[in-house]
């Protein structure tokens, strides 16, 4: 999935990130959560509901945050 197929208004889990590889620098479940707790913990772009604990943790997203996170990533304005 590219750019253009992220809908703005579309809401997205972390699988979902993870199978349209929508973060072509992260390819496993494991180091997408990695990157969405990093960018939580420092600039939060990406801005993800995160309910739930331990095993049952869940991560939505919306589209357009996701287009903002990976243009400031592919113009290095983001370190991870």
């Amino acid at each position: 999935m590219t750019k253009a197929k992220i809908k703005n208004e579309g809401w997205y889990t972390l699988q979902d990130i993870v199978r349209a590889k929508m973060f072509p620098w992260a390819h496993s479940f494991w180091s997408v959560r990695n990157v969405v707790n990093l960018d939580k913990d420092k600039s939060n772009i990406l801005k993800a509901a995160i309910t739930g604990k331990g095993r049952g943790t869940k991560y939505h997203f919306k589209g357009s945050n996701i287009i903002k996170f990976v243009n400031q990533v592919e113009a290095g304005k983001v370190r991870l």
